[in-house]
């Protein structure tokens, strides 16, 4: 029988120390700039393990991850970062990275971009806005939001959705975006429930701090005009109204400021007179409190409705009250801020109601001259009663959610400080 020498108690608890580690290290994120702090982190975890001057340079190298490991290699090269000793390789990493100015080469940057992919716990947004910030250095000019959009395609997560995308011919940045964004919003919608429903549902109406805007009870017999007051003519697309506002020829500002015709007790679709409006206070679409800073938190219900034309990101339907009325406007989430179209500016608001609506349960359908199809969303209201609904419109590579206002022949929507008419547009509807 052979006998193996297994040395002293002391060497048995040594070699036992050696091979049990205290803590770990995550690969190091190089969209983070905190290479100071990971190094500090790393000198921690060596010191409390007791590691060996050389075993330093190996345990780095296995614990930066890929896409750092391939960046160490493009600094070092011609040599291998392996070759070098621990103190050289953080110095030369921490010169890279903390004075890009002087080392950054646009073929590195270029390099560092095409590496980044979609964690698994990252939402698409914030996969966008990583991009983005990488691409900063990368010099890729005229050509930034086609190298964006393969980017953020090719290194998402959800192969299904990539897939999808794929196939998808001609497809430009800002499309890609919405369509991707629209995609992850129905597939949160499909395994998320926050109201604990079997298939997911939401809870109706919770006591809306919003009177109903529209009865209709009181609304004339399919087929039969309302009666207009005595000596008046019926604006042509909004039965009941007739405003005598002279102002630009062609379009007529949302709040004119004059003394207007008192609407009748109902109003009928513009375009479409025997329809009877829905209001849009079912189960379909709910109306829910927030603000611009808060408001992410809604990210798995809000109706995305467009994207900014500059860097793609979504812009959500809201709802807020300005001046009296009651408006539908346009929430870029990603910069924490909401405004709304009223007399001619863009109005920043602040108390808001995002509307959320199932993505199964709600469709875009196009119209124009102030016309609203059956089953347009009714979002607000004028402080005379007349109702306003959730359009869109396509502006300088935008697309922009705001107002139908029936009564005007137009869509507004508010964009770089304005308010913009366009009698050309989509409508927000219940299916």
């Amino acid at each position: 029988m052979q006998n193996y020498y297994l040395g002293t108690i002391s060497d048995i608890l040594r070699n036992l120390e050696r091979a049990m580690s205290y803590g770990s290290l995550e690969p190091y994120d190089l969209v983070s700039n905190q290479w100071s702090a990971y190094v500090r982190r790393v000198k921690q975890y060596m010191l409390i393990n007791q590691t060996e001057d050389e075993l330093k340079v190996p345990l780095l190298l296995s614990a930066v991850g890929d896409a750092t490991y391939s960046l160490m290699s493009n600094i070092c090269s011609p040599i291998h970062p392996e070759d070098l000793r621990f103190d050289a390789l953080i110095r030369l990493m921490t010169e890279y990275l903390e004075k890009p100015e002087k080392h950054h080469t646009e073929i590195a940057e270029r390099h560092v971009f095409r590496q980044r992919r979609q964690r698994s716990d990252e939402s698409l947004v914030d996969f966008l806005e990583s991009l983005q910030r990488l691409a900063r250095n990368c010099n890729f000019g005229t050509m930034l939001k086609e190298n964006l959009r393969d980017q953020f395609i090719s290194g998402m997560a959800d192969r299904n959705m990539r897939s999808k995308l794929f196939g998808e011919k001609n497809i430009q940045y800002p499309e890609a975006v919405a369509l991707a964004l629209a995609m992850e919003r129905s597939a949160k919608s499909l395994t998320y429930d926050p109201y604990g429903g079997n298939p997911p549902q939401y809870p109706p109406p919770q006591n809306q701090i919003y009177p109903q805007i529209y009865n209709p009870a009181n609304a004339p017999p399919p087929g039969q005009p309302a009666n207009y007051p005595a000596g008046q003519q019926p604006y042509p697309y909004q039965p009941g109204f007739s405003y005598p506002y002279q102002g630009q020829p062609g379009i007529a500002p949302s709040a004119p400021g004059l003394a207007q015709t008192a609407p009748p007790a109902a109003f009928s679709y513009a375009g479409y007179p025997t329809v009877t409006p829905q209001p849009g206070y079912g189960p379909a679409v709910e109306w829910v409190p927030s603000s611009p800073q808060t408001a992410a938190s809604l990210s798995d219900r809000a109706v995305v409705a467009g994207y900014e034309g500059h860097d793609g990101s979504p812009l959500w339907a809201i709802r807020a009250h300005f001046q009296g009325d009651l408006i539908p406007g346009k929430l870029p989430i990603k910069h924490r801020c909401a405004y709304v179209p009223w007399g001619g500016k863009e109005n920043a608001v602040n108390n808001i109601e995002v509307c959320c609506a199932r993505p199964e349960r709600i469709r875009w359908i196009e119209s124009r001259n102030g016309s609203v199809p059956p089953n347009a969303v009714v979002a607000g209201n004028t402080s005379n009663g007349e109702p306003l609904y959730i359009g869109r419109a396509k502006h300088e590579g935008s697309l922009t959610p705001g107002k139908v206002h029936p009564s005007h022949k137009n869509m507004y929507i508010s964009f770089a400080g304005k308010e913009i008419p366009h009698n050309t547009y989509e409508v927000l509807c219940t299916i």
